[in-house]
């Protein structure tokens, strides 16, 4: 799984996000949470979130106690990290993949809460950010605090997918269309 396929599969082409906390177009149980600065250069992208029952169904550990997994401690790329918690192994991560979605990093999270805290089901849900080999990030929903938390607590997960910003600029792609990724337009 990949950012282009989350930023592409299943989704109404917009040109104009829904406001926030509304459905997202073609994507049912999502919710639009806002607008994320991309991490590293990355394109920026607008962040929808999984509600619901599906949401409900995504609850697990988050890895193994005592187990540093590489790649997992990318405060604002979740992406990435979901991608290194199912190499290593996370069941919960593999779970969210499969679902079509990936687990919020810490700062996509803190969004979530920021816009959709009356949303969420009220508790602490994980974040893809690990802290250390033996904690990881969590948001909680309701007080808006985010904290750390043993690794081999049961939490659900914040699953979210990402959409690429159009570019507002001259653009090589159709008015309307999803333009992936920067590289993408570029060609």
């Amino acid at each position: 799984m990949n950012q282009k396929s989350l930023s592409r599969q299943g989704a109404t082409a917009l040109t104009t996000p829904p406001p926030i906390g509304a459905p997202w177009p073609g994507l049912p149980g999502y919710r639009y949470a806002g607008v994320m600065r991309g991490a590293a250069g990355q394109p920026d992208y607008h962040l929808a979130v999984l509600t619901g029952p599906a949401a409900a169904k995504l609850k697990g550990t988050w890895g193994e106690y005592g187990a540093n997994v590489k790649g997992a401690d990318h405060r604002r790329d979740g992406l990435v990290n979901t991608a290194a918690m199912a190499a290593a192994g996370s069941v919960l991560a593999q779970k969210v993949q499969a679902a079509d979605a990936y687990i919020a990093s810490q700062a996509e999270a803190q969004l979530v809460s920021a816009n959709l805290h009356e949303d969420m089901p009220k508790g602490w849900h994980w974040t893809s950010t690990q802290y250390s080999p033996y904690y990881a990030w969590v948001q909680g929903f309701g007080n808006g605090n985010s904290g750390i938390d043993y690794k081999t607590n049961e939490f659900r997960a914040v699953a979210v997918r990402r959409f690429v910003l159009q570019s507002f600029g001259p653009s090589k792609a159709p008015a309307g269309a999803d333009v992936g990724t920067a590289a993408e337009v570029a060609a």
